[in-house]
This record gives structure tokens, C-alpha cells and sequence, in this order.
């Protein structure tokens, strides 16, 4: 199972993000965009995302996201914008 999840959309910033989870660190990423990066990529899971050959990510962090969500966990996202992220 998988949810829908968005995060504004103004954010158009590359950079560094990490995801936390009840306060404790579940990812570590970098984005050229960080509104496409959550709202095309990790908020919406296309069937094609599922098989092989799709974007594994994609589904492992939306599925942490929907399981956090559902077991009422805090959920964080925390970015440090910069063009320097690689």
C-alpha cells in the first residue's frame, strides 16, 4: 500500500533534506527541486514505480511515510538549500 503526500509547492530549491521519523533519522537526500522531488516522486506512486526497473526509492519512502502516518509518528522534513548538494 502506498498514500499521496505533498509538500508546498513554492519550494523549488535545490539542496539537502533529511526525513525524520518520531525524531530519529530515516533518510538522507539531495534534489535539483525539492517540490518535484516530494510531490512527483515521493507523494505519488505511478504502478510502473512498483516493478522492476522503476524508482524503488520512490516506494520505500512513500511506504515509510504512510506506515509513520499511520502509527501517528511525527513526521519531518528538513532541508538545507544550496546549489552545492552533490
Amino acid at each position: 500500500p502506498f498514500c499521496s503526500f505533498r509538500v508546498p509547492v513554492e519550494i523549488r530549491e535545490a539542496g539537502v533534506y533529511i526525513l525524520t521519523l518520531n525524531g530519529e533519522t530515516t533518510y538522507i537526500g539531495e534534489c535539483a527541486n525539492l517540490s518535484d522531488r516530494f510531490n512527483m516522486g515521493y507523494g505519488q506512486i505511478s504502478p510502473r514505480n512498483c516493478f522492476k526497473a522503476g524508482q524503488e526509492t520512490n516506494c520505500r519512502i512513500n511506504k515509510l511515510v504512510l506506515e509513520a502516518a499511520n502509527n501517528h509518528a511525527v513526521i519531518r522534513l528538513w532541508f538545507l538549500p544550496t546549489q552545492h548538494y552533490k
